[in-house]
């Protein structure tokens, strides 16, 4: 998947990324002229050709000055073989087709004679069920020209791209959108700057996650066609990329369409005849891997014994006492502890006094090397909020046997990676499945083949919230009462018994948007109390008259749901202590900020935020340049040498494209920002962020002031 934030090439798309996998073969139903632009159809490819035609017409087209394009099928289990698709193609041009399924209907672009001259049109055809094409009918798009080609039906028919040389475009053929609604076309929606340049952009398709792939004579092209792809995000499309060797070449390239599963798909190019396009298929040699199993964190577990005791009826005043060196201690002659995670652990066997709890012996010590289980390791945090660029990584990973020779990964049904570890951006919320698939070979292999390499895979399930659901979670200060895992804190610094029908509930959080209880990953959201105050929803799990029977759900609600949970006193169902205030519990009061719009800057009260740093963007961008980057990089160096415990980022935009457009766009600021932090060593626990698009928070007279040019991100560092 795309980076839409930032760098592109962390999270592009396999058939993108890794192009050494991809394997290149010429159909047999190419021609000697030129052959171009397919679309899947039903169990083939519908493509365009100007080979000569049943009708023997040689009239040459208004677009390329050449022989009349048609429409031709050639069927998968005959890719030697195409067809003329005589029943749509007449004595004008017919081509560049794209196929709606959902409504059997084929769109393509045709010539027609408008007052003696020829221009292009998109007209659409169905197919009934006995496999018979109807009547042609041109698709009327408001505008006030004629001149649309290359169209892309998606969204169940409901959605069009196109290409066209409309005026007010930003140079040759742009790329444009239409939506279909109360029986009509919407007038042509020009997809940006970001998309089209001042040259030709044509060929757009859509995969099966909603990002567009389109050819284009401008970006970084090699000066004809080159093919890109754009990951969509919201309403946006990210900086295009271009495919790689052996996708793009010296040659045009273009037209590219791919599968839903992006196994294979197929492109045109005249990289063999510098002549005539010729469609090339191309397939992505991934191994299937298959009955994955559920990966599962397993604790270190041991069974230690004193086979040789020295107590006996006449020691009875002693007991063992096993230190298992990371903190933990249990007693008795024979016992089992379970190690958190991998390392060197001092073991000590002693005897203690029972009278006076003092060591008497220490029987034995040594030291305990605790390795990681030979298995494939999925490493990377159960819950996830949208904007997380999240490592996911392998290590530790190992198989009895065997060496392991290649590392992939899938997120989702449709984000493939290579390698030990990968960063992955999510920006949707939703459940997603991690796969981790290996080649192996056993460990007496010398010679490698096809039937020597073997797969082992595994899956882990993660959930990715929204970013507004994040809770904040407040100070633990000894205003409250502590749990630890085995026992309760006896340090209270109030006296209980002056507290109104006391009870105790964990803490799990704040945030300022409401959280539904479903998405807090406790056992029983039921058990969720909702608490509004000082301008905060706050969320509190279980009610017990005694703290301590609220271990066992403390317990489980630490590992599972919330790390940072702790219990609270309440009295009638009101928390003692609403709110404790720390400097982690950051807030900006724009009441002492003032904004200079002639000079594109943020003012903050420079005796509260003297280590602020605001960085700007210019318009329409989320890039951010050296000079400011190299700000962000002085606020690094202070956070690596102790003056900073993290920092607080916020987002703002142009009020110039619609409120949901800039909402978007100033979260992306954000993200950029975040994404240099975290990949110069920033923890990314210790940065928080909101993004507020066009408004300022504050008061109502601040927030409406418009035509600002608000293109910023703020950074904040929280001192020590």
């Amino acid at each position: 998947m795309l980076h839409p934030f930032g760098s592109v090439s962390q999270n592009a798309s396999l058939y993108l990324r890794d192009t050494s996998i991809i394997k290149i073969t010429r159909p047999g139903f190419n021609s000697s002229n030129s052959d171009y632009a397919p679309c899947f159809f039903k169990n083939g490819i519908i493509f365009t050709s100007n080979r000569q035609h049943a009708l023997g017409i040689k009239t040459t087209s208004a677009i390329n000055n050449e022989q009349f394009d048609d429409l031709y099928f050639s069927q998968n289990n005959n890719l030697n073989k195409a067809d003329a698709i005589k029943t749509i193609n007449t004595g004008l041009s017919e081509g560049t087709a794209s196929f709606d399924s959902a409504n059997n209907c084929l769109y393509y672009t045709a010539n027609v004679k408008v007052k003696g001259k020829i221009v292009s049109g998109i007209y659409s055809v169905t197919m009934n069920n006995n496999g018979k094409w109807g009547k042609p009918i041109a698709i009327v798009i408001p505008d006030d020209t004629f001149s649309y080609f290359h169209p892309f039906i998606f969204n169940n028919g409901n959605s069009i791209l196109f290409a066209s040389d409309k005026k007010g475009g930003f140079g040759g053929n742009d790329l444009y959108k239409s939506n279909y609604g109360n029986n009509t076309w919407s007038a042509p929606e020009n997809l940006g700057q970001k998309i089209n340049t001042s040259k030709d952009e044509g060929y757009p398709f859509v995969d099966g996650d909603g990002n567009l792939i389109f050819s284009s004579k401008g970006h970084s092209s090699n000066g004809g066609y080159d093919i890109f792809y754009s990951e969509k995000s919201y309403t946006l499309y990210s900086t295009p990329y271009k495919f790689k060797s052996p996708i793009n070449t010296v040659y045009d390239d273009f037209a590219l369409i791919v599968d839903l599963n992006k196994r294979h798909g197929y492109f045109s190019t005249n990289r063999y005849t510098n002549d005539n396009d010729e469609i090339v298929r191309f397939d992505i040699n991934w191994p299937l891997f298959k009955n994955c199993i559920a990966y599962k964190e397993q604790p270190y577990c041991f069974d230690f014994t004193e086979e040789t005791s020295m107590l006996t009826q006449d020691t009875i005043d002693f007991y063992y006492e096993w230190n298992f060196g990371d903190g933990n201690k249990k007693n008795g002659l024979s016992v089992q502890h379970c190690y958190k995670k991998s390392g060197t652990y001092l073991v000590d066997l002693n005897i203690i006094s029972k009278q006076t709890g003092d060591l008497f012996l220490n029987e034995s010590n040594y030291k305990l090397e605790v390795t990681e289980k030979k298995n494939l390791h999925i490493k990377c945090a159960d819950t996830l909020y949208v904007g997380d660029d999240e490592t996911i990584d392998s290590k530790g990973s190992e198989l009895d046997g065997y060496k392991i020779l290649d590392y992939f990964w899938s997120v989702g049904n449709n984000y493939l990676f290579r390698g030990k570890s990968v960063n992955k951006l999510f920006t949707a919320p939703g459940t997603f499945e991690i796969k981790l698939g290996v080649t192996a070979v056993r460990d007496t292999i010398a010679n490698l083949n096809a039937d020597s390499v073997f797969i082992f895979c595994c899956t882990k399930t993660i959930v990715v919230l929204p970013a507004s659901f994040k809770a904040y979670t407040t100070n633990k200060t000894s205003s409250f009462i502590q749990m630890g895992k085995d026992e309760i804190d006896k340090t209270r610094p109030y006296d209980l018994s002056k507290i109104k029908n006391p009870s105790f509930s964990i803490y799990l959080g704040s945030s300022s948007e409401k959280i539904d209880p479903e998405y807090l990953m406790v056992d029983n959201s039921e058990k969720v109390q909702v608490v509004y105050s000082d301008s905060l929803y706050r969320y509190i799990y279980g009610n017990e008259k005694n703290a301590k029977d609220l271990l066992p759900d403390y317990v489980k609600t630490k590992k599972t749901a919330n790390s940072d949970a702790f219990v609270v006193v309440l009295s009638n169902d009101t928390i003692v202590q609403n709110q404790i205030n720390s400097k982690k519990d950051f807030k900006i009061n724009f009441d002492s900020a003032s904004y200079n719009a002639s000079l594109n800057i943020l003012i903050l009260d420079s005796a509260k935020y003297e280590d602020a740093v605001v960085i700007y963007f210019d318009f329409d961008s989320h890039k951010i340049n050296k000079e400011h980057n190299d700000k962000i990089q002085s606020l690094v160096k202070n956070y690596k040498a102790g003056k900073y415990y993290g920092f607080f980022l916020m987002g703002f935009a142009d009020d110039k494209s619609g409120t949901d457009y800039n909402l978007t766009l100033s979260q992306m600021r954000v993200a950029a920002v975040k994404n240099v932090l975290l990949t110069n060593s920033v923890d990314k626990k210790s940065v928080t962020s909101k993004w507020y698009g066009i408004n300022l928070p504050g008061n109502k007279q601040k927030q409406q002031v418009k035509n600002k040019s608000k293109r910023f991100v703020v950074i904040i560092p929280q001192l020590k």
